[in-house]
């Protein structure tokens, strides 16, 4: 017996989530038993399991100040219901968004002081940031001791991270092609790191998940030096 769909984002339930978008049929990432839209809400699998992970681990917390790099509209809503004392929305590119909804910032150069955000999600960015480390510490910056950053990238079935400089972009403008090391970057940059893979805890096929792509990552950002170091060693 065939199990129901089920969209987490607009609670559709249904047969069949719609096909992938064929322009990208080369894409292994992109294949889904050829499901991948929802049909109401339109998210995507990397969207389905961002909320999901989200509502499991209740992030963020109620009445605290976020920051949402590169905002998703489906997480506008999400995101007000936790009453937040302050919402920012950033993004490098804001001509897609409506006007004077989102600041123009660039993730290597973020315009907030140190310790300013609780919490900040960021979705499929990093990979099209050369220098993505400096990003990273960005983040790390701006979030106040004991913040958390739930960061998103996609992860290619390789052990080591293709850093590609030299070749350029990919088909999916791609500067870096996170592998299963991506996760150690965050470390270095300090936080501690914890790492889900929504495919373990919901079925795939019937939540419309990609099975190993959408690891994501829960950084906390340490109160002190030394609860740091030991998060980080207890991480490895």
């Amino acid at each position: 017996m065939q199990k129901e769909r089920i969209c987490p984002i607009c609670n559709w339930q249904g047969e069949k989530f719609l096909p992938n978008n064929l322009n990208f049929s080369h894409d292994e990432s992109r294949r889904v038993s050829g499901e991948c839209k929802c049909p109401i809400c339109d998210s995507r699998p990397r969207h389905r399991a961002a909320m999901l992970l989200l509502q499991r681990l209740n992030l963020p917390q109620s009445n605290r100040r976020i920051l949402h790099v590169a905002p998703e509209k489906f997480l506008f809503n999400y995101f007000n219901t936790k009453n937040p004392t302050d919402y920012q929305k950033i993004d490098k590119y804001i001509e897609q968004y409506p006007a004077n909804t989102v600041s123009q910032m660039d993730l290597i150069d973020i315009q907030f002081p140190d310790n300013t955000f609780n919490f900040a999600f960021c979705s499929h960015v990093l990979e099209h940031i050369p220098d993505d480390k400096k990003a990273m510490s960005e983040l790390f910056r701006v979030l106040a001791p004991k913040g958390i950053a739930v960061l998103m990238v996609p992860i290619y079935p390789i052990e080591k991270t293709a850093d590609l400089y030299e070749k350029g972009p990919d088909s999916m403008g791609h500067v870096h092609q996170p592998g299963l090391d991506y996760f150690q970057r965050y470390r270095e940059t300090g936080f501690a790191v914890d790492v889900y893979a929504l495919d373990k805890f919901y079925d795939p096929e019937q939540y419309g998940l990609r099975i190993g792509w959408d690891k994501i990552a829960v950084c906390y950002k340490p109160k002190n030096k030394v609860t740091g170091l030991f998060r980080r060693l207890r991480h490895y």
